[in-house]
């Protein structure tokens, strides 16, 4: 694996679990594998695995329980619906628009303000 597809691997398996939970593989309620068996069952770090699952939760696609681990979000199910994706969407390429600006900023030498 190169060092770009390692450094986003984590939205790569967030992406596999984002689509379980929409093709309903995971329910609403339902407790998710431990962060080492999700490690195993995507070859990836538990590192990686955390930051996949701090995603999903940005997202309010799964919710942490406590010590109990990490479960499917009652809202998972309506959380993904046709109506959303325009405006995920635009929220996704002002996002990337962001990022590029950022990144000229820097091949510019200059410092982007943080945000």
């Amino acid at each position: 694996m190169t060092l770009e597809a390692h450094r986003f691997a984590y939205l790569q398996v967030a992406a596999d679990l984002r689509r379980e939970i929409a093709d309903k593989a995971l329910l609403p309620g339902q407790r998710l594998p431990s962060i080492r068996e999700l490690s195993a069952q995507f070859a990836v770090s538990a590192q990686t695995v955390q930051k996949a699952l701090a995603q999903l939760s940005d997202d309010g696609l799964i919710r942490a329980g406590s010590t109990k681990g990490y479960f499917i979000a009652d809202s998972a199910s309506s959380a993904q619906t046709p109506s959303d994706v325009p405006s995920r969407i635009a929220a996704l390429e002002n996002h990337v628009r962001e990022l590029a600006e950022r990144v000229a900023l820097l091949e510019r030498g200059e410092h982007p303000s943080p945000q």
